[in-house]
């Protein structure tokens, strides 16, 4: 997504920012399966003093942070979804969460953010490179205790749901 150099993205507007999210996610997944993605629901979220109820068994968290801001994005994915997806990655069948499905969720995680972090730079924000990690156990939940607020993004593959989620504290 090309923009003005030094012009800054409204990070409040999450219409603008789901899409580029949208954007970044559904580009790694063409270039490893040749497979477009499909858009869904867009929540919006405070926050403090809420639990947002969505249950996971394998997530990819990595932080966002610059000198201004800070925050995280996730990658959450059933085991119904990730194991076909992980599977045609690698032309094996994959049925279980192992070193292989970890690696592999923290390498779509930290891809997807590469390229999230270089379209919100080309705005003029100074995000900075982290270390993706990697939550998994049935139904758990990402959330986080700060006041902020979270933008989840529902995708659908040929395979199931997912979640591309970013939080932000302090903008």
């Amino acid at each position: 997504m090309a923009a003005e150099q030094g012009s800054l993205l409204d990070l409040s507007r999450g219409d603008q920012l789901c899409q580029i999210v949208f954007e970044c996610v559904n580009e790694t997944f063409y270039q490893m399966t040749q497979t477009n993605l499909r858009k869904g629901q867009v929540r919006v979220f405070n926050t403090e003093g809420s639990l947002i109820n969505y249950k996971h068994d394998i997530s990819g968290i990595i932080g966002v942070v610059q000198d201004d801001l800070e925050g995280t994005f996730s990658l959450s994915f059933s085991s119904e979804t990730v194991f076909p997806i992980l599977s045609e990655f690698y032309s094996k069948d994959i049925k279980k969460i192992d070193d292989r499905a970890i690696d592999s969720v923290a390498e779509l995680t930290n891809v997807v953010y590469g390229l999230l972090k270089e379209s919100l730079n080309d705005y003029g924000y100074g995000f900075k490179m982290c270390l993706p990690i990697v939550v998994m156990g049935p139904n758990h939940k990402v959330f986080s205790p700060l006041s902020a607020t979270k933008w989840s993004q529902e995708i659908h593959t040929n395979h199931g749901t997912f979640w591309a989620e970013l939080l932000f504290h302090n903008f």
